[in-house]
């Protein structure tokens, strides 16, 4: 299987990686980033 970064950084990527692991299904990722935008706009 070829190695596709769909148009993402290298940094990008290793995000995309970081939240991948923690994530069993796409709700877990809406979930994750839910919290990520919560907390970043009523500050930490």
């Amino acid at each position: 299987m070829a190695n596709r970064n769909h148009g993402l950084s290298e940094k990008e990527m290793e995000l995309v990686k970081l939240l991948m692991a923690d994530c069993e299904t796409t709700g877990d990722i809406q979930t994750l980033l839910r919290r990520f935008f919560v907390y970043s706009l009523n500050g930490f």
